[in-house]
């Protein structure tokens, strides 16, 4: 007499493998849809006049803001952006909020649809990735939370603060490549799937 015994599958592995059907194919292409065209137009025409306007004050932008790494120099843009452009700034880091949760779930989103494509191991690789766009956002609402203190007090405030939202701000756009990189590697794995480079 023989048994048929399988492993039962952990949490990890049904939630995984509830990935694969869920949420379903048209909800998740729309809101892959709606992610990126909200990331398109807030950026075009939110977050790039102000930019525009930041620049055209000291030639400083966000970016400076972000990889700041000390107060010296965080108290140095400030003072170059004026009242008025540290208030646009503040009020930019708030709508940052809405666009973090656009970009996590369209960046996830195109992560787990190829993913679906794939097969065996390389989809197990894939589907964990669908995650890395979500930890690139705790790490941009983190980096947000400090930007904010600092913007309404018009100061670094604590010397932590501008080192956390630089690591913060560092750690976001490795993961966010991260994830742009993992999606257009299941591109290339269904490619080769479909040329039959790789078994199905």
């Amino acid at each position: 007499m023989s048994y048929n015994w399988e492993r039962p599958k952990s949490k990890r592995e049904q939630f995984l493998d509830n990935l694969k059907e869920k949420p379903k194919l048209l909800h998740l292409v729309l809101a892959i849809i709606v992610g990126l065209v909200l990331v398109v137009i807030i950026y075009l025409y939110i977050f790039q006049p102000v930019e525009e306007y930041l620049r055209s004050l000291s030639s400083l932008g966000l970016m400076d803001l972000l990889f700041s790494w000390n107060p010296e120099k965080i108290n140095y843009i400030f003072t170059a952006w004026q009242p008025d452009g540290v208030f646009r700034e503040f009020v930019i880091t708030i709508i940052d909020f809405p666009f973090i949760a656009c970009y996590c779930i369209a960046l996830s989103g195109l992560v787990l649809l190829v993913g679906r494509k794939l097969h065996d191991k390389f989809q197990r690789v894939e589907l964990h990735m669908v995650f890395i766009p979500i930890l690139a956002g705790i790490f941009d609402f983190t980096e947000n939370i400090f930007l904010l203190i600092m913007l309404g007090s018009n100061q670094a405030v604590l010397f932590l603060f501008p080192l956390i939202t630089s690591i913060c701000a560092l750690i976001k756009f490795i993961l966010i490549y991260a994830g742009i990189i993992c999606f257009l590697a299941g591109v290339i794995g269904i490619i080769l799937y479909h040329y039959e480079i790789l078994e199905v």
